[in-house]
């Protein structure tokens, strides 16, 4: 599943079902479009199959799942995967809450200082899902609700076609229908972002993809 490159994140699943966010040398690890480009496939899309060359773990305190790419072109292999390689897929989900062990949509970045992240990544499968488009002062904010067991949530979106089609709407809460999805299979992953300048890691919804009925 495609990531955010402006948060770094490029969240996959390998064939020993464990996630890795791929990330560059830059500062905050995020990939140029010369690291990500698949040649004559363009930019990677939601639900690709790709072969991808790591370097080693660049693991953090909060973020465990980072690998540093190697410079060798990413290569694509099937897009959509086949849907036996979307079955496995479909095994990393989590049912239910709450998200990387809170029902908050952010987590103290001191605290990895005493107990390192287990995960920063997480495939979901939301309910009662409505999106939101926000405006507070200046600034613009996409963000989505879900229900993911008992837990509910409101996190900021920055699955960039998702971002952008929310904020061409009106202020207000929409569904998934009016941004161009159909909301029955909805598959969120789930990033841990940075520490941010408050001192938070915060939870964002970096990819929204839908499974394929068959």
């Amino acid at each position: 599943m495609r990531g955010n490159a402006r948060s770094a994140a490029w969240p996959v699943c390998t064939r020993k079902l464990a996630w890795m966010r791929l990330v560059s040398r830059a500062e905050h690890g995020e990939l140029s479009y010369a690291q990500r480009n698949l040649g004559d496939g363009g930019e990677p899309q939601k639900l690709d199959l790709m072969r991808v060359q790591v370097a080693c773990r660049r693991a953090t305190a909060s973020q465990p799942e980072n690998w540093l790419i190697e410079s060798a072109p990413w290569r694509l292999l099937e897009r959509p995967a086949r849907a036996s390689v979307l079955r496995v897929l479909t095994k990393t989900v989590q049912g239910q809450g709450p998200l990387f062990g809170s029902a908050s949509d952010r987590i103290c970045a001191a605290s990895f200082a005493v107990k390192p992240a287990a995960a920063s990544l997480a495939l979901v499968m939301p309910a009662e899902v409505r999106w939101l488009f926000e405006t507070v002062g200046s600034k613009q904010r996409a963000r989505v609700g879900f229900r993911l067991g008992k837990c509910f949530y409101n996190l900021s979106v920055t699955d960039p076609p998702v971002e952008e089609k929310l904020k061409s709407l009106a202020v207000g809460a929409h569904s998934s229908e009016e941004i161009g999805l159909k909301g029955e299979r909805l598959l969120f992953c789930v990033s841990l972002g940075e520490t941010f300048t408050d001192g938070n890691c915060y939870k964002l919804v970096a990819g929204v993809a839908e499974m394929p009925e068959a």
